[in-house]
């Protein structure tokens, strides 16, 4: 974390260190350790950064972390990153910092009863409502696949719940005719 956190150091060096704390985390340990060691504030203020590459870089990260894997999804929950992820979806002027961040999102949802309801507290199918206006093709089908996954894994919950949404319920239907 170090390395990553130096601004003195190179962004080719920087960028080299979060991919490989990248791949660290792919096993579900060392994700979990993450919390332990009391990485997830440290990381996550990378989110600030002006250099989109790093942005990008640092959600990467918290997303490997978050699949599949309860522990960190709810610690990063805690640090608020569900809707810092929202703001970043909305917000950031790189759209592929955007595509991350609903990959974080789809990460730390899919699977955690907790961070699904925490998801619905924030109004988060409102939200991914407004993003499939933006006219961006690889969100939408980011949203697109996120829907249908939580569909899949909640169907008559998260049916019922979408139904109020006429364009996610469209994604939806575009989906399953793909």
């Amino acid at each position: 974390m170090l390395l990553i956190e130096d601004v003195n150091k190179s962004l080719e060096e920087r960028l080299a260190a979060l991919e490989y704390l990248q791949m660290l985390v792919e096993q579900f340990d060392n994700a979990v350790n993450m919390d332990r060691m009391s990485l997830w504030g440290r990381l996550l203020a990378l989110l600030a950064e002006p250099e989109e590459k790093l942005r990008k870089a640092c959600l990467w990260v918290v997303a490997t972390c978050a699949q599949n894997n309860p522990e960190p999804q709810s610690a990063l929950l805690a640090h608020g990153l569900l809707e810092k992820s929202f703001s970043i979806l909305k917000e950031d002027p790189s759209m592929t910092v955007r595509h991350k961040a609903m990959h974080v999102i789809s990460a730390m949802v899919q699977h955690n009863q907790s961070v699904y309801d925490a998801f619905l507290l924030a109004g988060g199918w409102a939200q991914l409502e407004d993003i499939l206006t933006t006219g961006d093709e690889g969100l939408y089908a980011r949203v697109q696949f996120f829907t249908a996954s939580m569909v899949s894994e909640r169907e008559a919950e998260v049916s019922d719940v979408i139904a109020e949404y006429p364009l996610l319920c469209a994604a939806l239907s575009k989906y399953a005719q793909e």
